[in-house]
């Protein structure tokens, strides 16, 4: 049987379900049931049960595609490496349509013959924020496909940097996810690091692109790119490196990947870009940059990271 036969079969069980529950509320409430407050429970199963049909309908007849988020300078290159050695997986890294960083800090065109995008951009083409979004996705449908025949799994690395931490104006929707989610499901996955050290590391990188350049003004951004996505895809770097292997086993479950235990002696062979971090083979926390009394005084008076602790347990 195939998948999406499969899938229907699910629809219409549920949808069957769903029905009956209803049928059954309001046959009790011609007859006068004397059970109201159960009554009012099987309703409101069959309503989440048409939720979730309906759900399942909406992305019915899309593939599925993988794709992982996270900041700068958070621990997102060293969970794509792990990731990218599952088996049969392929990831993509830092991916972004409209992404110019590379252009602006060089003193002149780079020899890239095959990103056509940034090609384009050289020649000065008119309406290229359109064109780069519909090569993009023209790309991505069409590797999407290749790996799919090979028997393989596609994982998206967004550059998030590019929408909630650059020059560009904040977004309130991954770039990457509004483009693609019209033509795939997509299944996100989320990491965050505690942004005390997380700025600390763009600040030592020389990354910190948005303006004001201040640790509120990252926090105020940091939540803006959590907003967007639901409590249960987020994942903490902290777990991650405390406890690999269940934080891993965890992700891999989300996004249906093939686990395997051989990701510690890969890991450090995979080639994505943005390893910008940490050099060693083991998984483990590092020491926190050191930081002055004006940074501590910072922190201290963030408004933002007083809302960032509550909600994900960060502290200085």
């Amino acid at each position: 049987m195939t998948k999406r036969n499969d899938q229907s079969l699910r629809i219409l069980a549920e949808l069957s379900d769903a029905l009956m529950l209803i049928e059954n509320e309001a046959e009790a409430a011609s007859i006068g049931s004397s059970k109201p407050a159960e009554s009012r429970m099987e309703i409101t199963e069959a309503e989440s049960l048409l939720e979730r049909c309906s759900n399942v309908l909406a992305e019915n007849g899309k593939s599925k595609l993988r794709v992982l988020h996270h900041l700068a300078c958070s621990g997102g290159s060293l969970v794509s490496k792990c990731i990218s050695v599952m088996p049969n997986t392929y990831l993509l890294s830092e991916v972004h349509p409209h992404s110019t960083l590379h252009m602006q800090f060089a003193d002149k065109a780079r020899y890239l013959p095959s990103d056509y995008t940034t090609l384009c951009r050289y020649a000065n083409i008119p309406a290229i924020d359109e064109l780069s979004a519909l090569l993009f996705l023209t790309s991505i449908q069409e590797i999407y496909g290749h790996i799919e025949k090979q028997g393989g799994e596609l994982v998206i690395r967004d550059h998030s940097h590019i929408d909630f931490c650059s020059e560009k104006n904040l977004v309130e929707k991954s770039t990457v996810n509004k483009i693609l989610s019209k033509h795939f499901h997509l299944i996100n996955v989320v990491t965050i690091r505690n942004p005390v050290d997380a700025y600390l590391s763009l600040k030592k990188n020389d990354w910190v692109h948005f303006s004001p350049a201040n640790f509120d003004e990252y926090c105020r951004r940091f939540l803006s790119f959590t907003a967007q996505f639901k409590r249960k895809d987020i994942v903490r770097y902290e777990d991650f490196v405390d406890s690999p292997d269940r934080t891993l086993k965890k992700i891999c479950r989300k996004l249906s990947l093939s686990f395997s235990p051989d990701y510690r002696d890969l890991f450090n062979t995979a080639r994505v870009t943005g390893d910008s971090g940490r050099r060693s083979d083991d998984i483990v926390q590092r020491e926190r940059r050191e930081y002055d009394s004006t940074f501590k005084k910072e922190v201290n008076k963030s408004k933002h990271f007083r809302i960032v602790s509550k909600k994900y347990g960060y502290t200085l």
